[in-house]
């Protein structure tokens, strides 16, 4: 759904969604990400690997997909595996592609809200800042068009990151 594609071919989609319907994409739960994994290898996945693999991932079918395949690459998937799981180049990549575009304003605002959490507040990350609060909103809302973060429609000024990863 964040995707930049969605809003470059913005009228291919629109069609699209006039013939048929929008089914909202989910994380994996940890027992689903253990059974992928043994699908995808063949082989039985240890249980302190699939839940390291589903922490990590969070259940994302892109990213589960190219940690596994890195993990049946390296022989750890029936192991524990390192102590931290290093991300595949295909998955920084794609992080790198959603921030690449955007403002140093918007990069440094996601740092400091990376500190705070996965979830953060705009009025914690203000007083970190010398940017005008309007132009601070802009900053944010330029990073949940890019799909790095997501706005809270309940509560307005708190946001959080697209994915962990991200963050």
């Amino acid at each position: 759904e964040t995707e930049l594609a969605l809003r470059e071919h913005a009228e291919v989609f629109g069609e699209l969604a006039r013939l048929g319907r929008r089914i909202p994409l989910r994380g994996l739960s940890p027992d689903e990400v253990a059974r992928y994994m043994a699908i995808a290898s063949g082989d039985v996945p240890s249980e302190a690997m699939a839940a390291k693999v589903s922490r990590v991932t969070g259940g994302n079918p892109f990213f589960l997909g190219e940690v596994v395949r890195t993990l049946m690459a390296e022989g750890w998937l029936t192991s524990g595996g390192p102590e931290a799981l290093r991300l595949p180049e295909e998955v920084r990549a794609l992080i790198r592609r959603r921030v690449l575009g955007l403002s140093p304003e918007a990069v440094s605002m996601l740092r400091i809200g990376a500190v705070v959490g996965r979830d953060f507040d705009l009025r914690v990350i203000a007083p970190t800042t010398t940017l005008e609060p309007d132009r601070l909103v802009d900053v944010l809302s330029e990073a949940e068009r890019a799909g790095v973060i997501v706005r809270d429609r309940d509560l307005p000024d708190a946001y959080a990151f697209a994915h962990d990863l991200v963050r």
